[in-house]
């Protein structure tokens, strides 16, 4: 176009793009960015410098530029100019804008950066990209003057015929001539009005008036084109409702916050129709949707997945916090008060447990039979995890076992004087403390399970192999790092597997302590700066260390301690794994015919207990576990 590029050479100290997906993208041309610069208005801002605008416009303007070969080197340089610039924060950007690209979703269109404060839409009225993005402007134009050869010689010949006509018969022929101009750009249309300024006597501003008229049809063409390939993508009875969200998304005349109010409108009245809100006593929002009887805590990443794949709107875009922030509050002001469950919830007042099965079932045992519910039955709510495993049961034959063989026996439990039970007494004890998990809702106290021994005694795939059995492939040990994370652990999880606890961590003991007795923990909301949830940790502990160093009195006194001794012959942990996962549907069969037997009796059981364990009631509920295998007696002994 002649325009000079806005840019200087890379310095050395520039650094290529990331290696990522991008990489393997095509990307535009670098000969077209002068063009970029010179035909949008929106570019053409930045071509001095990205320092006089806001962030939120600088990063739309990144998510544009990435696209282009040289796209990185010229965002930094321009980046540069700004006194607000930081290398490696600008750096991080830059590669961040390049991954969203190369995920497909970005570069931000047209119509998300004339939503943006500090942009004025007037300049782009009259572009032919605007249901499009900034990056694909010098492309549409470079098309548009391969495709338009043929319309020019069709409007020069058409001139010369209406030179020809009769004076009254002009007006109509002139206005059709004028629509036909559309396609053409604003340099092309403004020659043209000229000519017929001169030919015809055609006034500037009728001209445009029609011009205006046929391209805003023109428009509206491509964005139905764009609306139809975005539809395209979707099946189903969401179809009409993405088509009217994209129609409000490409609308010209609504400013951008009634778009956000009118898109939030239309999805909150679909979710409305398709399911309900609900809202916790310590006010965590969620929606379930009653077709796939699911329960989504709303705007954590499966939901966030779901609005997506319903409606067609990401995380990126400006709309879908809006959205998300008004869901909120609805289901604040108006969703039912519940309490959501997670894996498993003991109905103590009807003798009632249910499990979930991970795939919006919950398996019902009262005592009497097995009843595979929906998700939502009974008033009964479970979160599921994304990565947790369904599993099926059946019927076992009497003499069919396989939680001991599998899970129990091939624990290396220690045995002489260090230890005052014997391994086969451990055994009981850490099987009972597997049949426990399942009551959390009657252990508002909780013995934090412990396993001590040195390395190679396969502490880690103790807990490995019972968190895969009731979780699936996913569940793992993890080590203790911070304490964000450790809280955020314990708060978002019923069972987690600490590995390798053996440092001095000055905030262990007081965190141990809060979550063994059901204390509170306030959380800072992710992807929010102050807003604070508080939550009751109701999770299951697990520990295993070498040389521990939570020795204090009141966290002592509430581990479940066992002593394992090194492994004379190893197995594979994969090898491990692969047997757990052959028989897993088998493990869950015979854990849930005795749970039901468990329940049963712990119905009828009202024969009062006390012990002098400082965990009563875990002791309580060891204690009927027992004796639904005549083991009250020995149990007793092993606790004192």
């Amino acid at each position: 176009e002649g325009s000079e590029t806005p840019t200087q050479e890379p310095q050395a100290e520039t650094t290529p793009p990331s290696k990522g997906i991008i990489a393997k993208q095509k990307l535009n041309p670098a000969n077209l960015l002068p063009v970029l610069f010179e035909k949008c208005a929106f570019m053409t801002m930045f071509k001095d410098g990205t320092g006089a605008y806001s962030e939120e416009l600088w990063y739309r303007f990144l998510t544009n530029i990435v696209t282009y070969e040289t796209g990185y080197d010229l965002a930094y340089e321009l980046s540069k100019k700004s006194p607000k610039f930081d290398e490696a924060i600008t750096r991080k950007k830059i590669a961040h804008a390049q991954d969203i690209v190369a995920q497909g979703l970005a570069p931000h269109t047209c119509e998300q950066i004339i939503g943006c404060e500090g942009f004025s839409s007037e300049i782009c009225d009259n572009c032919i990209a605007k249901a499009a993005s900034p990056a694909s402007l010098p492309l549409m134009l470079q098309k548009s003057k391969v495709d338009t050869t043929a319309l020019k010689k069709e409007i020069n010949e058409r001139i010369a015929e209406i030179e020809q006509m009769a004076e009254e018969e002009r007006p109509t022929a002139i206005s059709q001539l004028i629509h036909k101009m559309a396609p053409l750009d604003t340099i092309e249309t403004d020659a043209y009005a000229d000519i017929l300024n001169k030919k015809f006597g055609t006034k500037k501003r009728s001209f445009e008036n029609v011009l205006s008229q046929a391209r805003g049809k023109l428009r509206l063409e491509r964005q139905q084109k764009v609306i139809e390939k975005k539809v395209a993508q979707f099946e189903g009875d969401n179809v009409e409702i993405v088509q009217e969200i994209e129609l409000v998304r490409l609308d010209p005349y609504l400013q951008f916050y009634e778009k956000k109010r009118e898109i939030s409108r239309i999805i909150s009245d679909d979710l409305v129709t398709n399911g309900e809100f609900y809202i916790t006593p310590n006010g965590l929002e969620y929606y379930f949707h009653t077709p796939e009887k699911r329960l989504y805590r709303i705007g954590e990443k499966p939901f966030e997945i779901k609005i997506f794949k319903w409606y067609g709107l990401n995380r990126t875009e400006r709309e879908y916090d809006y959205l998300v922030a008004n869901l909120e509050s609805q289901a604040s002001l108006l969703g039912k008060q519940t309490e959501v469950y997670h894996f498993a919830y003991y109905d103590p007042a009807n003798h009632v447990l249910y499990i979930d099965n991970n795939d919006s079932q919950i398996y019902r045992l009262d005592g009497k039979s097995v009843e595979l519910i929906p998700n939502g039955e009974y008033g009964i709510l479970f979160l599921g995890k994304q990565f947790y495993e369904p599993f099926v049961i059946r019927e076992l034959g009497a003499d069919e076992k396989f939680i001991e063989p599998i899970l129990v026996e091939p624990i290396n439990f220690a045995k002489g004087m260090q230890v005052n039970l014997s391994p086969d007494e451990q055994r009981m004890i850490y099987l009972i403390w597997i049949y426990s998990l399942f009551f959390e809702s009657i252990l508002p106290t909780k013995p934090l399970c412990t396993f001590i021994g040195p390395m190679g005694s396969g502490k880690s795939t103790i807990f490995k192999t019972i968190g895969k059995t009731l979780f699936g492939n996913s569940f793992n040990v993890t080590p203790i790092t911070k304490q964000d994370a450790f809280r955020a652990a314990i708060c978002n999880n019923y069972l987690v597997a600490f590995d390798n606890v053996d440092g001095k961590i000055g905030w262990l003991n007081d965190d141990l302590a809060v979550a063994a007795t059901g204390g509170n923990i306030t959380l800072r909301e992710l992807y929010t700066t102050n807003r604070e949830i508080t939550f009751s940790p109701r999770c299951f502990l697990c520990l295993n260390a070498r040389e521990p160093q939570f020795k204090r009195d009141d966290v002592a006194s509430r581990l479940l301690l066992f002593r394992v001794e090194t492994l004379e012959s190893c197995r594979s942990e994969y090898e491990i794994y692969e047997q757990i996962f052959g028989h897993r549907n088998d493990l869950w069969s015979e854990l849930i015919r005795n749970l039901n037997n468990i329940v049963a009796a712990l119905a009828v059981d009202k024969e009062p207990f006390m012990s002098k364990w400082r965990m009563a009631d875990w002791a309580t509920l060891g204690w009927r576990i027992a004796k639904t295998d005549n083991s009250a007696d020995v149990f007793i002994d092993l606790l004192n």
